[in-house]
């Protein structure tokens, strides 16, 4: 057979069999041994190796090699990096990445091949020699050099063998690197689910991954505890069937999971509660919703409300004092004089200063009865109920209590055209407005008084709500400062001065209520504040503690009326309001219960607040007797102080008279009992 043909079956043996070994290979260093060993063993060839191109492209180095080559190797690996002659054969390889044939090493052939190694080559039997370039992503990174050791060995056919052979190296490179590509993207996948897992299920919010259709298909333990259902039970559940059913209508309902903010779920026991939601879309139209308790934040921030309400009572103390003292001062001036007139002979000038002194007497009185009940209501731990309200009461209650610091810093101007009620908690809202008005003072604070002002101004805006705005002509504030104003601890007073929580609040509460606050200043010039607020969309629900007078003592006339109050002035004075009526006092609910047992009455009139057995327990215990007599009391407070009296006051049906009332909200309050 002739050589030519026995070369070409041998390379195609090299072929084949190289093709047959890259499907076992698994990575570079196994391919390049593979094909160096095969091209020797199978192909008959003196001497096979590798070089890959080193980054930079001037130099390379030897990666793997097969055959005879008796010291070969370490004359390549010093010559392949500093040899000129070799990196020109590089940057001939990466000019065009063709292959490189030398068929007569003896006869000179391609002299840059092989440079000053010609001599070593000759002597180890290399006659001639063929490098086919070898790829990885497009990109030539080496050659596979194959040395003979028959001059001319390598016609056409053989070099087309050997470059194909070529390209299948290059293809299992880059499987190679696809490959490790795949096992590094599952890895990281892996290693993203195991961190998701970990995640999941230490994440201290409830999570639900719903479908698109809704069903939730997996839950972390957050949220079995959250609802207290296990897995099993909330899997297959509607996401939107785990809210409140009290907490909007049902198309609301369904938007549950979907869209953030605040809400409020259902638990397995039939309980409600405050959430905050977080929810991401996924790809396949599912959901996967974060859900928050929020009832220890509000509560946290209902502490910090309240504590700065009482922060400003001790501010405002000394200026509520001025203002109680000043009618308390005319009040018992005027009541010592028309006590010492009803020692004198009776005149028609002395009636008519007696009549002059219990006008001014009565009028100290509603002054201080105001003041006191501002600072009732203000000093109170509400459940910030929210209702229909009218700004200008609130406004004027908030004067009330910063009026003495307000007038002493400047002349207070109000401007009120508002004609719509807002929707607001009345306490929490006086709070925003005695903050304002404080800060406004301070504002004016070193200024001239005459100068100063203060002025409120309230009007419906029809496209915001309804507006109040706080304004003062005082120092101003800095452009700078303008954007922190809001942020909670930011003060400009001196150390000791202030907390930096009042304006922080007041966005907080405002906010709360679907409003907004915003402020315009300019330094030398004066502040507004502007607070916006929703109006109440009817008139504010609920029914009428105070019944308006419409009564007689002769309406009542000889009606059995049991008194309970542990004050006997307050019990004296209620049977010298009832002269006609049959009058039974009684100085505790324990005592009262007593009456209630051995006497019949067609009314009781009691105190909410009591040592022992208060107004509201009296009220249940005479409801389990029996009869009518539970639902014809009228109670009367001092001020609804305690949580279970706050909560009764609320409920209650039956009217509720503060202290101090006239002889006519008494009697009409008895008569609407009766009625």
């Amino acid at each position: 057979m002739e050589p030519r043909i026995v070369h070409l079956q041998r390379v195609q043996s090299v072929a084949m069999a190289i093709t047959k070994e890259l499907l076992r290979t698994r990575t570079d260093r196994e391919v390049f041994d593979a094909a160096c060993r095969i091209a020797v063993e199978h192909g008959h060839f003196r001497f096979a190796w590798v070089g890959l191109i080193e980054p930079g492209g001037g130099h390379a180095r030897v990666a793997a090699w097969a055959g005879f080559e008796d010291g070969y190797v370490r004359i390549l690996e010093s010559g392949v990096q500093e040899s000129s002659d070799n990196r020109s054969v590089i940057a001939r390889f990466l000019a065009n990445g063709e292959p490189l044939v030398i068929n007569n090493v003896d006869g000179g052939g391609e002299p840059a091949s092989f440079g000053s190694r010609r001599p070593e080559a000759i002597q180890r039997g290399y006659r001639s020699a063929a490098s086919m370039p070898l790829r990885r992503g497009g990109q030539v990174i080496g050659w596979l050099a194959i040395y003979a050791e028959e001059a001319c060995r390598f016609d056409r056919p053989q070099l087309d063998l050997l470059h194909t052979l070529a390209d299948d190296i290059s293809f299992k490179l880059d499987v190679i690197d696809a490959d490790a590509r795949r096992h590094a993207a599952e890895d990281a996948l892996r290693r993203s689910e195991e961190r998701f897992r970990a995640f999941f299920d230490l994440a201290s919010d409830a999570i639900f991954i719903a479908d698109a259709e809704d069903r939730i298909v997996s839950v972390n333990p957050a949220a079995c505890a959250m609802t207290g259902f296990s897995s099993e039970e909330l899997r297959g559940q509607q996401l939107a069937a785990l809210r409140d059913r009290h907490a909007m209508d049902s198309a609301d309902r369904a938007r549950f999971g979907r869209s953030p903010g605040e809400d409020r779920m259902r638990r397995k026991d039939g309980s409600a509660l405050d959430v905050e939601v977080g929810a991401t879309l996924l790809a396949d139209g599912g959901v996967q919703a974060f859900v928050r308790d929020v009832e220890v934040r509000k509560h946290v921030q209902e502490q910090l409300i309240f504590a700065d309400r009482l922060a400003s009572l001790g501010r405002l103390a000394a200026g509520v004092a001025h203002e109680v003292n000043n009618p308390l001062t005319y009040l018992l001036l005027n009541l010592e004089r028309l006590e010492k007139g009803l020692a004198r002979p009776c005149t028609p000038q002395l009636v008519a200063d007696l009549r002059t002194s219990a006008a001014m007497a009565r009028d100290g009185a509603e002054r201080v009865r105001a003041i006191v009940r501002a600072l009732g209501a203000f000093g109170r731990q509400d459940d910030a109920l929210v209702g229909g309200i009218d700004l200008h009461h609130v406004v004027d209650a908030a004067l009330r209590l910063s009026e003495s610091q307000a007038r002493n810093s400047g002349r207070i101007v109000k401007d009120y055209r508002a004609t719509r009620q807002v929707r607001a908690s009345e306490l929490r809202l006086t709070q925003v407005f005695v903050n304002l008005l404080s800060n406004a003072a301070d504002a004016l604070r070193g200024g001239a008084v005459d100068r100063n002002t203060i002025e409120i101004r309230t009007y419906d805006d029809e496209s915001d709500g309804v507006v109040a705005e706080v304004r003062d002509n005082g120092s101003g504030i800095p452009p700078h400062l303008l954007g922190r104003i809001f942020d909670p601890f930011f003060t400009t007073k001196p150390v000791g001065e202030g907390t930096g929580l009042g304006l922080s609040i007041c966005h907080s509460i405002v906010r709360s209520f679907g409003g907004s606050i915003g402020v315009t200043s300019k330094p030398g010039e004066g502040s507004t504040f502007r607070v916006t607020l929703p109006e109440h969309d009817a008139a504010p629900a609920g029914r009428a503690r105070t019944p308006a007078p419409a009564a007689t003592g002769e309406a009542i006339r000889g009606v059995r009326v049991l008194a309970v109050d542990d004050e006997p002035h307050i019990l004296e004075m209620i049977a010298a309001i009832l002269p006609e009526c049959r009058i039974t006092t009684a100085r505790s609910g324990g005592e009262a219960l007593e009456h209630c047992r051995t006497s019949d009455y067609d009314c009781v009139v009691c105190d909410l607040i009591m040592p022992g057995l208060g107004g509201a327990e009296l009220h249940e215990e005479i409801g389990r007797l029996g009869g009518p007599l539970a639902e014809r009391m009228v109670f009367i407070t001092g001020g609804a102080f305690t949580d279970r009296t706050r909560r009764f006051v609320e409920q209650t049906r039956q009217p509720v008279l503060e202290k101090p009332f006239t002889s006519e909200q008494l009697l009409a309050a008895i008569r609407g009992v009766l009625d």
